[in-house]
This record gives structure tokens, C-alpha cells and sequence, in this order.
């Protein structure tokens, strides 16, 4: 099944809800990490022909975001998780979701003051899981708790959009 974004097949529209961008590490022809002294990524992901990031509709206070480090004697490692819920369910929703678990994928995260950090790399990608999800209680959203998970050997760093649209 082709990957396309789940935000275009979610029927109407809710409040609170934020959109979280991916792309399947396959669809990427050059992402180099050139972190500045900032340690703000310069360099832009590549894709192929018309392929660009997809987007993903969820709650905005459902989603969080952490990077704890690991210490090993090897080598410290940070395990990058994101976990949201997405307040939709069809059947191409389900279909997208299961197609998903079978990629490894790049986010590119914008955080509440307005910055942005690309999380995974193609070398170092992130690998993706979904569970269903009925709600608790009457009025609660059906929908699937998602997630994009992976380890990596730095913290993520900055993205910086507009140094790129400007050079």
C-alpha cells in the first residue's frame, strides 16, 4: 500500500489538534546532519521526485516528546520517543497505519515556542507503532495511540526553516 498522509483522510475537523510531519527514511535521497555552533541542523532533507513529508493529525496536549540518555560502557545512546493520539478511525485510516509499521521514518517536529528539530536520521531511523484506542469514557475520542520510537547516538538537534528558504 502507498503511503499517503493520514491528515487527508480524516473526516472533518477537530479542535486542538496539531499535525506531526514524517517521511519514510526510503523517500529520502540526502539528508546529511551539518549541525551550526547553535547545534541547529543546516542542511535540508532531500527527497525523491514528488515525495515530501507527510502529515498526522493529533491532539495537541496528547503528544509528548522525550530523549532520555542511556549510559553504556560502549557508548551513551538517547532513546528518541514520541507518543500521541490521533482522534480518528476508518478503515483507510487502519490501512494507512498498518502500512506505516512496515517503514522506518524521519520526523520533523515543531515545538510550542515555534522551533523545530528533526528527529531520526536514514542511518539511525525511527520505527513506528499504533494501538486502538476506544476512550474511557463517554465523549472520548476513538482513535489510535501512535508512535515513533528509536535510538539514537546524539540528542536531536535544532531545524532551522527559514536559514534554509533564505540560503
Amino acid at each position: 500500500m502507498e503511503l499517503n498522509s493520514i491528515s487527508a483522510l480524516c473526516p472533518g475537523s477537530l479542535a486542538g489538534l496539531v499535525t506531526l510531519d514524517y517521511a519514510p527514511t526510503t523517500w529520502v535521497e540526502a539528508f546529511e546532519r551539518m549541525t551550526n555552533s547553535s547545534y541547529s541542523n543546516r542542511a535540508e532533507v532531500d527527497f525523491e521526485s514528488g515525495k515530501t513529508w507527510l502529515t498526522l493529525p493529533v491532539r495537541y496536549e496528547s503528544a509528548t516528546w522525550r530523549e532520555p540518555q542511556r549510559n553504556d560502557p560502549q557508548g551513551d545512546t538517547f532513546e528518541a520517543a514520541l507518543d500521541a493520539l490521533l482522534p480518528y478511525d476508518t478503515p483507510a485510516i487502519r490501512g494507512q497505519l498498518d502500512a506505516m509499521r512496515r517503514h522506518r521514518f524521519l520526523l520533523r517536529l515543531r515545538f510550542r515556542d515555534g522551533s523545530y528539530s528533526i528527529v531520526g536520521t536514514v542511518e539511525q531511523p525511527l520505527a513506528f507503532s499504533s494501538e486502538a484506542d476506544s476512550g474511557q469514557k463517554m465523549g472520548d475520542f476513538r482513535g489510535h495511540r501512535v508512535r515513533f520510537s528509536g535510538p539514537q547516538i546524539g540528542k536531536s538537534p535544532g531545524y532551522d526553516p527559514a536559514y534554509l528558504a533564505t540560503n
